[in-house]
């Protein structure tokens, strides 16, 4: 029943709408539970083109653009399918930067931290395990540890403008 609904939803939204994102996501969640109840291997495929399909979404929140590969890629590591799990948790490595860490919440930009260096983490065993290069997965993590450094600088310099406004506030988070 949810599928369905989800489909209908699906075929009713436009391709340059922020929700598409989020409904491929859901629908791919929805097959994926489908597929581990019954084993049913057309619902994978189908989750995982839904979950590809969902990182694609340019209107779609950064964020969720970076669950759905992320999701995909776990899934094809199931299956030992390790070349297409590198390939599409890199999708999910080279998404990170896009999100503007000004725009989230402090809870969301720690979780975003701790998210970077897992999606990286993840991304540099696909490789290894898809039999690339050593080099092309410290690159990886590499890209990770990048990202989490400027992550951070952006917080600190937002710290340090607080501070310059109304310090008693900033020495909370300091």
């Amino acid at each position: 029943m949810a599928i369905e609904l989800d489909k209908q939803a699906l075929a009713a939204t436009p391709d340059n709408h922020a929700r598409k994102g989020s409904i491929l996501l859901s629908l791919a969640k929805f097959l994926h539970l489908q597929f581990d109840r019954n084993d049913y291997d057309k619902s994978f495929e189908e989750s995982l083109e839904y979950l590809i399909d969902g990182a694609e979404v340019s209107h779609s929140p950064p964020t969720l653009r970076i669950k759905s590969p992320t999701l995909a890629g776990i899934m094809l590591a199931t299956k030992d399918d390790w070349r297409e799990a590198s390939r599409i948790a890199e999708l999910a490595v080279n998404l990170l930067p896009t999100v503007a860490p000004r725009q989230l919440s402090q809870h969301d930009q720690q979780h975003l931290l701790s998210t970077t260096s897992v999606i990286a983490t993840m991304a540099a065993s696909f490789a290894l395990e898809a039999e690339k290069a050593p080099l092309h997965a410290v690159q990886l993590l590499e890209l990770g540890r990048g990202i989490i450094t400027s992550l951070r600088s952006r917080l600190w310099s937002d710290v340090t403008e607080l501070s310059e406004c109304h310090p008693q506030i900033a020495e909370r988070f300091e």
